[in-house]
Parts: C-alpha cells; structure tokens; sequence
C-alpha cells in the first residue's frame, strides 16, 4: 500500500504502529472511494448562438456602467459556435464595460462580421484608452472562449500604445483609441 505504512508496522514503536495503522485506514478509504467513482468523460461540445450571448453581455455591460454610447450591428441571424457561452458572456461583458467606462463622450462601436465559416467581434472606439493592465485581464478572460488553442498573451508597448496578442484575441489601445477584434469557428450541423 504504502512504503512508509509497511515501514512504520515493521517497527515497536506503539506510536509508529499506531500512525500507520491510520494511515492505512486513511488509504483504504480513498481507495475505495476512487473505485466508485464515474469513469470520467469528456465534456459534450455545446453549440451555442452568439449573437444572442453577445447581445445579452452588451446589455449588462450599458447596464452596470450606466452609459449607452454604444453603436451595435450584431446582424439579423443567429450564429452558431461552439463552446461555452457564459465565458463567452463574461469576457464580452468584461470588454465592452471596459471600453465604456474609458471611453469619453465618443460611441464605442461593436459589431459581429461573419464570413464563410468564422465569426469576428470587434469593439472599437476612437474616444478610449485603456490602461495596460486592464487590456491584459481582458486579453486573459477571452482565453478559452473558443475551441482551439490556449495560451499566454503577449504585450507590446511601443509609442504610446499598447497591442495585446493571444490565441482569443488581438487588440490595440492608445492616445488614437482602441480596437478589439476575437474569432470564433462557425459550427456546422
């Protein structure tokens, strides 16, 4: 069971054999909890509608800001995408708060664009910039939004802006405004 268990009872010592005596009860137990547990399984792939998730995070983020200088163009169909949709939300909710609360009396504009088997949002607003710090919780709440590859952000700073690079979004902030743009895989079916 245990190197030190077998260890323990090899010796007279009472407080060591009563150590490992616990010990072993305590292993036990785990072990027969682990053989009743489910086989586990991967997680079924949710397909969910963007627009609708987009929509529902634009609107808690003019909600908890109190400001509405937003101009959205979400189209008039749903798209379909998968992964799970309150990140989704969290992280839309967490950008567009961002951008209106730094934005000053200019619009922020968001718009979804879809080609033939992506999606993109942007946020963009010319009256807005965003700390370092900030763009980079929000570079890190969009990994993990999309199915696809995960990783670290990486930032640049050079004359006076600052560009934010991960696999969930790419995005620009500085004194001429800032930009957002992230990318989802149309799912089929």
């Amino acid at each position: 069971m245990s190197p030190l268990v077998d260890l323990a009872e090899l010796h007279d010592d009472p407080k060591l054999q009563r150590y490992a005596a616990a010990a072993r009860r305590r292993l036990v137990s785990v072990l027969e909890s682990v053989d009743t547990l489910p086989d586990p399984r991967p997680e079924p792939v949710r397909v969910f509608d963007l627009r609708h998730a987009v929509n529902r995070a634009l609107r808690e983020a003019v909600f908890v800001s109190g400001r509405e200088n937003v101009m959205m163009d979400l189209g008039p169909y749903p798209l379909p995408v998968s992964g799970e949709q309150f990140v989704v939300e969290r992280a839309v909710t967490h950008l567009v708060g961002a951008v209106l609360n730094h934005t000053g009396h200019g619009y922020a504009r968001l718009a979804l664009e879809t080609d033939a088997d992506t999606v993109a949002l942007t946020v963009v607003s010319d009256d807005c910039t965003i700390p370092t710090g900030e763009m980079s919780r929000i570079a890190a709440s969009f990994d993990g939004t999309a199915e696809g590859p995960r990783g670290a952000a990486s930032i640049r700073l050079a004359g006076g802006e600052t560009e934010v690079f991960s696999p969930g979004m790419n995005a620009r902030s500085g004194p001429s405004g800032s930009a957002f743009a992230a990318s989802w895989v149309l799912a089929r079916g």
